[in-house]
């Protein structure tokens, strides 16, 4: 029974290995299916291709062109063909399959690469002048914009000039290219164009006005067999006369004087970069999307973050809104510095000018930026528009939850003051995790860093609290964002969280130093390196200072005190800030060579002139010593550093002390009474109140008795001398008393 279920085992395993197997090879070779962005040395375009076993096909639009190909595994040849001219490629793909490098006809270069942009899917029409005349124009805007793909789309609503045919896909594309900058430098009323192609005409000539003057610019719309309509596209001359003239007439002499869009000087310009930036919001377009927000009013600590949902909400609102073509906006206005765009009593959407008339810079205006959601409530009701404007809309979490809550719990989106219900909810929701998280990474965090100093770590009442306090804004951080709360009341919040986020935090780290100071201090004591001890004092000394100046600029931070001018303001000072603090800069100088140099550790006892002491501690600005009668003398680091220093090594009670030496003559005498005695005179001479530490009986011999006096400084000094000095005559007066013999052995 067994056997003949192993067998049947076995060939189920055989039969699906062959079948995997024979899979194996149609998945394998299917590595050339997707869209790929192509360049050649001539020219570039987006390149479409699918997959059928070894068979592959595909476009590259843009120049109406065709692939046929035969792959074998990375390798694919084939054909290539562009309207009346064809030739072969070889590619070869990459090992990730992401890329591939090829030849075209076995000469120029052609290489490409997976595309995984989800690319604007462009609706046009060409039943009316108007509607072809509009598509035209979204589709340059793209193709010059974002997606040169639409260039096609464009070209395809173009025909020729019969006494100036094109000769090629290139040629058209670069002619279509060149009307499209001709028409964009004009501002186009679009309604106007509904007075054209009414009749049965085949050919419609159209008159589009240029900016304010009284001159325009003649546009021939021909009627195709099928009862659509196209442009006539004039000829090169043509069309680089009319560039120049129209220049004229707007004041700019050349083309190559126009400035960049960029620099938002109309308001076609400034909703152009808007559109621009808010699409590439993740690949460095949130710059210039802000740039275009009047954000004055905002405090420099919410600024941005303010100025990121505004762009994000007032995007959808043009989206609803609907704009047949940039071209509709104003690209030269004169007289004027407000152009608005959409009215409706919960707000409208305008744009300003500011500065000189020849440098005016134009922003959606600061009312526009600060009712930004009221004005998506409103827009919310418009019926859908058949316009789209250029650049794709960012998905988001805001609108992701708004959207869901608008079709599963519609009730949710009524107003709760300045804020929806859904809004409330979901902040206060996030609120509670974010405590929960803080306490639960709080007492993590406790564990690890306690850890690596046990005995060390002991910390006030105030210390969990406050780290869960910062831990909670953290996890929290991104509530406002997701959930859309309003300026208005992120304007008082912020700062006073803020400023007390900064406070504890300072406080944390400076007491996380204070416990890390002391545990690699004690690790310091027993390292066998000269001088450890002084770096470990050196580095927390500079970590407190760097905690204090981060403190100061995080408050003045979010005090919308701008830190670029106070470092800046540090840096124009900091010729007399160091005149007037050279000293205190030279003993910090002074720390650091000490480090480096490391002429003594902790505990070591040192000369230099007249003064001598055991190191007790070494500071930023100063080195503490301790002299034998127990008095502290400071000396800067700046002086140590300058000064010949002489090390006498540590101080080691088995090295410097003096003996006495007592023959006990009489038994009546109380060796302990003598002893005390002795301890006393020692602690009164030496001003040491703990003296009795210092000597101890050392051997018994019969009637001799050793006393060892142990000291703290090298026997030597003078110091040394005479406090052994003074205690022998007081030894030996009460020695006479008691009828005790004494010797005096200094070490």
């Amino acid at each position: 029974m067994n056997k003949s279920l192993a067998l049947k085992d076995a060939c189920f395993l055989l039969l699906l290995s062959i079948f995997v197997m024979a899979a194996l090879p149609s998945v394998a070779q299917n590595f050339w299916a997707g869209t790929w962005e192509t360049h050649w040395a001539t020219g570039s375009a987006r390149m479409l291709l699918s997959q059928d076993g070894s068979r592959v096909s595909g476009s590259y639009p843009l120049l109406s062109g065709q692939i046929e190909a035969a792959a074998e595994g990375k390798l694919l040849r084939g054909r290539w063909s562009e309207d009346q001219r064809e030739g072969s490629f070889e590619f070869i793909l990459a090992e990730d399959g992401q890329s591939f490098i090829g030849r075209r006809d076995g000469v120029e270069w052609w290489t490409g690469a997976r595309n995984q942009r989800p690319q604007t899917q462009m609706v046009g029409s060409s039943d009316t002048p108007r509607s072809t005349l509009r598509t035209f124009l979204n589709a340059g805007n793209l193709g010059r914009d974002s997606d040169k793909d639409q260039w096609a789309l464009a070209a395809s609503l173009l025909v020729a000039d019969a006494n100036d045919p094109v000769t090629s896909p290139e040629d058209k594309l670069a002619r279509t290219i060149e009307y499209f900058r001709l028409l964009d430098l004009l501002t186009i009323r679009f309604p106007d164009l509904d007075l054209f192609g009414q009749t049965d005409a085949r050919e419609v000539v159209v008159p589009l006005p240029i900016a304010d003057s009284l001159e325009s610019l003649s546009v021939v719309f021909l009627r195709n067999a099928a009862g659509g309509w196209r442009i006539k596209l004039p000829a090169r001359q043509a069309i680089a006369r009319d560039r120049e003239a129209i220049l004229a007439l707007l004041g700019q002499e050349t083309s190559a004087q126009r400035q960049s869009f960029e620099a938002l000087g109309s308001p076609r310009d400034t909703i152009r970069s808007f559109l621009l930036g808010v699409s590439s919001w993740d690949q460095a377009g949130q710059e210039l999307a802000l740039s275009t927000l009047d954000l004055s009013k905002f405090q420099p600590v919410t600024r941005d973050a303010h100025g990121e949902l505004a762009a994000l909400q007032l995007r959808r609102v043009l989206e609803r809104i609907g704009i047949e073509a940039l071209q509709a906006i104003p690209n030269h206005l004169v007289g004027s510095n407000v152009f608005e765009i959409f009215t409706h009593s919960a707000g409208s959407v305008v744009l300003v000018a500011d500065g000189a008339a020849d440098q005016r810079k134009w922003r959606f205006s600061s009312e526009t930026v600060e009712r930004s959601m009221e004005l998506v409530r409103a827009s919310d009701k418009l019926p859908p528009t058949q316009f789209r404007l250029p650049g794709a809309i960012p998905t988001t979490a805001f609108f992701s939850l708004r959207d869901t809550v608008s079709v599963k719990a519609p009730f949710l989106l009524k107003r709760a003051g300045r804020m929806e219900i859904w809004q409330v909810l979901g902040s206060l929701t996030g609120l509670s995790l974010s405590v929960l998280l803080g306490m639960l990474s709080a007492r993590l965090l406790i564990i690890f860093l306690r850890r690596p100093v046990e005995q060390e770590f002991s910390t006030p009442k105030w210390f969990r609290p406050s780290l869960v306090f910062c831990l909670t804004l953290f996890f929290a951080s991104p509530v406002p964002i997701i959930f859309g709360v309003p300026p208005q009341i992120r304007h008082v919040t912020v700062p006073i969280i803020g400023i007390a986020l900064v406070l504890l935090m300072t406080m944390i780290i400076w007491q996380l130093l204070k416990i890390y100071s002391l545990h690699f201090s004690r690790i310091a004591e027993r390292s066998l390196g000269a001088g450890d001890d002084i770096a470990v004092s050196l580095l927390f000394a500079l970590l407190r200072l760097s905690t204090i100046a981060a403190c100061g600029l995080g408050l003045a931070h979010f005090l919308s005190i701008s830190t670029v001018n106070i470092l800046a303001g540090l840096g124009i000072g900091g010729l007399a800030v160091a005149f007037a603090a050279r000293e205190t800069l030279a003993n910090i100088f002074g720390a650091a060579v000490l480090a480096v140099d490391r002429p003594f550790k902790r505990g070591d006892m040192i000369s230099m002139g007249d003064v001598r002491g055991t190191v007790e501690h070494v500071g930023i600005r100063s080195t503490r010593l301790r002299t034998i009668k127990n008095s502290e003398i400071v000396v800067p680091n700046a002086k140590l550093a300058d000064t010949s220093i002489t090390n006498h090594g540590a101080s080691d009670p088995l090295a410097p002390h003096a003996i006495f030496r007592l023959s006990m003559e009489s038994d009546t005498v109380s060796l302990s009474d003598f002893v005390d005695e002795l301890k006393a005179n020692f602690g009164r001479l030496s001003g040491i109140s703990d003296a009795e530490n210092n000597i101890l009986i050392h051997r018994i011999d019969g009637k001799d008795v050793e006393i060892k006096i142990l000291l703290s400084a090298p026997s030597d000094s003078n110091e040394s001398r005479k406090l052994l000095e003074d205690l022998a005559l007081s030894a030996l007066a009460k020695g006479r008393e008691a009828g005790i013999g004494l010797a005096w052995t200094p070490a």
